[in-house]
């Protein structure tokens, strides 16, 4: 009877893990890697701005990086392979290395939103003035540039 039980239940688990894989279209593994490739290009496109001296374009890179990045750290915790109960063909992925991945490149973007800051012109008062925020997001204080010129040397 108990033996009857508990063979049902690994049927019904077997069941379950079969028509999961078969119906699922993307694991949880399928989305951090696009929504991580997605951080990445956004990332690159921040660097590029940087190195074209464009504030405003930084900017609005940076906004993506930030979004992505919340995206990817949400889904990561579902990655994690204690959780799967039918794991499959695939290698069992390693979160030790999504975590830190996504660590470093929160430093990174950090590191990016310095440099932005340092960039701006500064405007006192600018929690008052939010119209005024748009005109100033395109304005430097010339740091890039200088940047920019101290590299090419």
């Amino acid at each position: 009877s108990k033996y009857k039980e508990l063979g049902s239940v690994i049927i019904a688990i077997f069941i379950q893990g079969f028509l999961q894989a078969m119906l699922q279209r993307q694991s949880a593994q399928d989305v951090l890697v696009e929504r991580v490739q997605k951080l990445t290009a956004a990332l690159e496109a921040a660097f590029e701005a940087v190195f074209e001296s464009d504030v405003g374009q930084l900017q609005v890179f940076l906004r993506e990086v930030s979004e992505h990045l919340e995206a990817a750290k949400a889904v990561a915790p579902e990655c994690d392979p204690k959780l799967q109960i039918w794991r499959g063909t695939l290698p069992p992925f390693s979160m030790h290395f999504c975590t830190s991945a996504l660590k470093r490149i929160e430093l990174i973007a950090a590191e990016l939103e310095m440099i932005l800051v340092a960039a701006k012109d500064w405007v006192p008062n600018s929690a008052e003035s939010r119209s005024d925020d748009e005109e100033q997001a395109g304005k430097s204080t010339g740091v890039l540039e200088l940047i920019n010129l101290g590299m090419g040397m």
